[in-house]
């Protein structure tokens, strides 16, 4: 019975250490929505920061990759900013939104012809 009792206890603490853990680990939806507040108060390394935390935890989450497009965009590295707008088209292929910053990305890197397709496709999906 005492090996039980301290088998009991020693679970019993692990669980509240792995509550604690996850407690204070942000999920992917608050990384995005921090990521939001830190684009609007103009601190984009800290939303890149949080963006790109919020892709790795749930890549398949498409919230997260237009705003990663965002802030790269903002930053300028227009290149960097076209996978993760590719990713969110690719999880939301429906989205007009999605596209139309996929659409702006690649119209950045000058890439005209796909930018224009994207575009387009962006006002068919917006007007349905």
């Amino acid at each position: 019975m005492f090996k039980n009792k301290n088998l009991f206890i020693l679970i019993a603490l692990f669980s509240l250490f792995v509550l604690q853990i996850h407690a204070q680990t942000p999920d992917a939806a608050t990384l995005t929505a921090k990521g939001i507040e830190l684009a609007k108060a103009n601190k984009l390394i800290e939303a890149l920061e949080a963006f790109q935390q919020s892709a790795r935890l749930a890549p398949q989450r498409a919230a997260s990759h237009p705003n990663l497009a965002n802030v790269l965009m903002a930053l300028n590295p227009f290149e960097e900013a076209v996978a993760p707008a590719r990713e969110a088209v690719r999880l939301e292929p429906t989205s007009a939104v999605f596209r139309a910053k996929l659409s702006k990305a690649l119209s950045m890197t000058q890439k005209y012809d796909e930018a224009i397709s994207q575009g387009e496709q962006a006002v068919r999906l917006d007007a349905n």
